[in-house]
């Protein structure tokens, strides 16, 4: 899928990720959950309802293991590059001859590869398209498109929700690939 405003079209050049999606039983909200086995996803165990015994120096985020130490750098870092998204977007917001500047590509580089390397490829593809799309409007003319802050915002927005799930420990579900899946 392609970003467009008005008639620039963004084709972001990361990879299609194909995901299976699993409803989770005994849930009634309508939520889903991702199934998807990147490097370092926790075995399934033999019981649904079985406790599976991390180890302290292991963190699980929905179904993906991340060592301790790794998680840490990852939500330390994710926290920093995601203020500097929400501080570099205010001043776009401010300034309608502003065009993205190299702080906000920089950060959605690094928030795409600490999640990558983290094993969560939803943020990873997210933050990659992010940083397509300032790339191409940092070549476009100033002023912006008039609909390209209000994207920018959104998809700021969301990755911060996507962030909060992994402070959390939780898996993403059917919904957030869906909003993925149209940022993307």
């Amino acid at each position: 899928p392609a970003l467009e405003f008005d008639g620039l079209t963004i084709d972001a050049t990361m990879p299609a990720v194909a995901w299976d999606v699993v409803e989770e039983d005994g849930d009634d909200d309508g939520a889903e959950i991702i199934d998807f086995a990147p490097v370092g996803a926790m075995p399934a165990a033999a019981d649904a309802g079985e406790q599976s015994a991390a180890s302290p120096d292991v963190v699980v985020v929905g179904e993906v293991a991340i060592p301790a130490d790794l998680y840490a750098v990852l939500v330390d870092e994710a926290q920093n590059r995601l203020a500097t998204l929400t501080h570099e977007l205010s001043l776009l917001q401010f300034d309608p001859k502003a065009l993205p500047s190299v702080a906000m590509v920089r950060a959605s580089h690094t928030l795409c590869g600490i999640h990558r390397t983290g094993g969560l490829p939803l943020i990873a593809l997210t933050a990659g398209a992010l940083e397509q799309t300032l790339l191409a409007l940092q070549q476009g003319p100033a002023p912006m498109p008039a609909d390209a802050l209000p994207a920018l915002t959104d998809t700021v927005g969301v990755l911060g929700e996507f962030l909060g799930r992994v402070r959390a420990r939780q898996a993403f579900n059917a919904t957030d690939a869906a909003i993925a899946a149209e940022i993307q």
